[in-house]
């Protein structure tokens, strides 16, 4: 993201699964406008500390708000029903459990508010249900010309990841491009109890209406 400053420049940015908030806090500077989402209330908690402690001017600190992945499916587990098997019935458990989960807060992100120009994410993915929600998110979140980055461990080390270019052919206005992170720069500073991963850089598109 430093070294290609053009992709966030003067845009509005969302980083989805924000986490500590690395990658939205390194454009803070470049883009128009940061938002760093996540999930977890303690991640949240952790998140605005983050921002107030590295941003103390509150006119150039991201904000930071409750984004629930899961809350975009709508319909997705629909569309494959043509998957006949267990991992299948064992997500729609765990979408009925939703049902009686807290109402989000008030600044929450949610399906039918503001959309962005670019979307980072980074490690995002660890379950097949991850994926399917984070393409609806895109699917949504994303302006039309807009750009989605993301990051994820290869599917042979990251459960999940292989449902991901499946659920974004879903969303007919988005289109991707993967390839495989091979630059010896990018790779450096890997942590060597990680060293073993192989990563994969999506770019995803969403159309503009005439196209």
């Amino acid at each position: 993201l430093r070294k290609k400053p053009e992709m966030t420049a003067g845009r509005s940015v969302l980083e989805l699964g924000a986490g500590l908030g690395l990658a939205g806090f390194s454009v803070v500077d470049l883009a128009a406008s940061v938002t760093l989402s996540d999930y977890n209330e303690d991640v949240l908690r952790n998140l605005r500390f983050n921002a107030t402690l590295n941003f103390p001017d509150a006119a150039s600190r991201p904000s930071v708000r409750f984004l629930d992945f899961h809350a975009y499916r709508e319909g997705a587990i629909d569309r494959r029903r043509g998957r006949n098997d267990g991992a299948l019935e064992e997500e729609e458990e765990e979408e009925e459990g939703r049902m009686t989960t807290p109402l989000p807060p008030s600044d929450a992100l949610l399906p039918g508010s503001e959309t962005f120009d670019v979307i980072l994410g980074s490690d995002i993915i660890c379950c097949e249900e991850d994926a399917w929600s984070a393409a609806a998110v895109i699917g949504e979140k994303l302006r039309p010309g807009g750009v989605a980055y993301l990051v994820l461990a290869d599917p042979r080390n990251r459960y999940g990841v292989e449902q991901l270019p499946m659920a974004l052919k879903q969303q007919t206005d988005l289109v991707a491009e993967i390839r495989k992170v091979t630059e010896p720069e990018l790779l450096e500073d890997v942590l060597d109890e990680a060293s073993y991963l192989e990563w994969n850089y999506f770019v995803i598109r969403r159309k503009v209406a005439d196209q």
